[in-house]
Formats: structure tokens, sequence, C-alpha cells
């Protein structure tokens, strides 16, 4: 999803496997779908009947904090703190990053028949 390594192409794990049928969508979940404009893979964040909030660069799930890699806003797989740290302080556009690591978003209810999903640079 992100440019960090969460397992979904490693030694250990092996590749990723693309399922068409399935009994349930699960959140954390990988999804692979199709849009008028393109197609797209994106990680299953809310679920039916789950209000979905964005404060500050954190995810929120019913009003509790989705404490999870991917419930929070990363670029190149680094939180906000470590990101500042490493990166080099001349390559890049600094307001930009502060504005999207506190990113936030209204709630939004995934209706019954949705979910909610996020791709990899969710703040886009």
């Amino acid at each position: 999803m992100d440019r960090g390594n969460h397992d979904l192409n490693t030694d250990v794990h092996g590749k990723l496997v693309m399922l068409k049928d399935f009994d349930q969508i699960d959140r954390g979940d990988i999804i692979y779908y199709k849009t008028i404009e393109q197609n797209q893979i994106s990680r299953v964040i809310g679920l039916k009947d789950e209000t979905i909030e964005i404060i500050d660069g954190q995810v929120y799930i019913d009003n509790k904090p989705l404490n999870t890699f991917y419930g929070v806003a990363t670029s190149f797989g680094l939180t906000k703190d470590n990101y500042f740290k490493k990166m080099d302080k001349e390559n890049y556009n600094k307001e930009r990053m502060k504005d999207f690591f506190n990113t936030s978003m209204k709630p939004v209810l995934a209706e019954e028949g949705t979910v909610f999903v996020l791709v990899d640079t969710w703040w886009r």
C-alpha cells in the first residue's frame, strides 16, 4: 500500500494472492476494484454501519482511534515525527507535508452494502 514494507510481497510471506470469490470483507483487507477512471487497490478501513472520520492525520472509527499502521497518516512508510526527522529538508515542500500529516475529513457513514477504503496515499 504505502512505500513501507507491509508484507504484501516478501521473502517471508510470499506473493500477494487475489481472490474473486469470498464470503466477507474485513477491516484491513486489501481490495482491487475498477472505477471509471482507473483500477485501484485500497485497504478496507470502515465496515457497514460504522462512522469513519480523520482528525489531524488519525483515522477514527465510531469516535475511537484506529490503532494500526494504516490508521495514521504516513509517507514513505514513516509517521509524521519520523518523516520530518529523516527527510532532506531541501528536497520537499515542508508546508504541504505538514498539511498532509494533519489531514482531516468530516465523518462518513459506511451504509448497507458499502465499505470505506483508503488508498496507499490516502491524503490524495
